[in-house]
């Protein structure tokens, strides 16, 4: 908490930070008031300081009940300018737990929390590069959109900022950026098992565990699988998406939908680089003949979608159904919850700052909305202001043994050969 001290020999005061009210803000204002030596008061034996305060105090709240929330967050922000850096008298001053993590080469908020985020721009409707009139080519997504929101709601200050995955986590570890504090924490991580939890803490998720893991393979030019669904695959070089979920050890906790086993004996491939395009370009060169991936990678790197500005090669995505497809889709085993807003440091208590916010910010109309502006209304977490009709759950959702589409339809079932 940052304790805005007012040593003027009355008394001293600490401003919470988050979900300030007006009952918060009378007293701050009264507080400096009282404690200000512009207002006498006399003490002496006819004289008794406490009910001369009270009295003070009733005038000032009397005051600012006639004031709009406006004026009045006008007036707390004037009293933060005038008292900062004002020596013994009155100064600002951060108590011993600071309000967030400190960054090199960024101002930190003192009489609130001031938190950066960053994402990477090639993985829409999460991140990715807004487009004009919505977004001045800035960092757009759902990601970006709840941490904004998180000012609606709490007394804090969030700005985004674009980085590379690779700087968050790669090759099954935290990303230097994250670890060097660049930012305080990246976003739309999933909450996956296994390594992550190692080295990092998780906010809450925004976001259902609605990330499964598929397997996408080539196909021949009879539109057939390279490797069968039916394969538990063995002696199989797999390619894992380095720096993305799912991660490589993953793949061994999940089950085959369309036999019941686990997958086993399998070559796990680690790309030199980051990200799916180094991963797809190995499965497509015949480096590898299986790739281990979001299963619903193909539909969001989709170069034809409105509104976005794609980062990924669109030559290799292009072909799916024809060239590429997937033979396993719902694979949930994966994951611990879904998609989180923000992974950081292990210890750096970014998570007990955000989580209250998102928790608070998850129940209003403005977070349906975002949403449902990006298609992901069946995903989130709904409140009073979701409709209750069922949303229909996407193919890549559905396990392979459940599905009735074909391999050209890029999604194939159990019995594809």
């Amino acid at each position: 908490m940052c304790a805005l001290s007012l040593s003027y020999g009355f008394t001293s005061f600490q401003h919470p930070f988050q979900m300030a009210t007006i009952k918060q803000v009378f007293v701050l204002v009264g507080t400096v008031f009282i404690s200000s030596t512009a207002v006498v008061l006399h003490d002496g034996p006819n004289n008794n300081l406490e009910t001369q305060k009270a009295a003070l105090m009733q005038r000032v709240q009397t005051k600012l009940s006639q004031m709009d929330q406006t004026d009045v967050s006008k007036a707390t922000q004037m009293l933060d300018t005038s008292l900062f850096g004002k020596g013994s008298s009155a100064s600002t001053t951060c108590s011993n737990s600071p309000l967030e993590p400190v960054l090199p080469g960024i101002k930190g908020g003192c009489t609130r929390p001031k938190l950066n985020f960053a994402s990477d721009v090639d993985w829409p409707p999460y991140a990715y590069i807004g487009e004009p009139p919505d977004s001045d080519f800035e960092v757009a997504g759902i990601g970006h959109d709840i941490a904004m929101g998180l000012m609606s709601v709490c007394d804090i200050d969030v700005t985004t900022s674009q980085t590379s995955w690779s700087d968050c986590w790669s090759s099954g570890a935290i990303g230097a950026g994250l670890k060097d504090g660049h930012y305080h924490a990246c976003m739309t991580y999933t909450h996956t098992a296994g390594q992550r939890p190692r080295y990092m803490e998780f906010t809450h998720a925004f976001l259902k565990d609605n990330k499964p893991a598929g397997i996408l393979t080539r196909l021949d030019a009879s539109g057939n699988p390279v490797v069968s669904p039916m394969s538990d695959l063995s002696g199989v070089n797999i390619v894992d998406v380095n720096g993305w979920a799912p991660t490589s050890d993953t793949l061994a906790m999940v089950t085959n939908p369309c036999t019941g086993n686990q997958f086993t004996g399998y070559n796990m491939l680690i790309p030199t680089g980051d990200g799916n395009d180094a991963a797809m370009e190995m499965l497509m060169n015949g480096t590898a003949d299986a790739m281990w991936v979001y299963a619903d990678q193909a539909h969001n790197y989709d170069c034809n979608a409105a509104g976005v500005t794609p980062t990924w090669d669109c030559t290799l995505w292009t072909g799916f159904g024809t060239n590429f497809a997937y033979i396993q889709t719902g694979l949930f085993g994966h994951a611990l919850n879904g998609t989180t807003l923000g992974i950081s440091k292990k210890g750096s208590g970014i998570a007990d700052i955000v989580n209250p916010c998102l928790q608070a910010y998850m129940q209003t109309e403005e977070y349906h909305n975002v949403c449902v502006s990006h298609g992901l209304e069946g995903s989130c977490y709904p409140n009073q202001f979701f409709a209750n009709a069922d949303v229909a759950t996407p193919t890549w959702e559905t396990a392979t043994n459940n599905l009735a589409t074909t391999c050209a339809d890029g999604y194939c079932s159990c019995s594809a050969r």
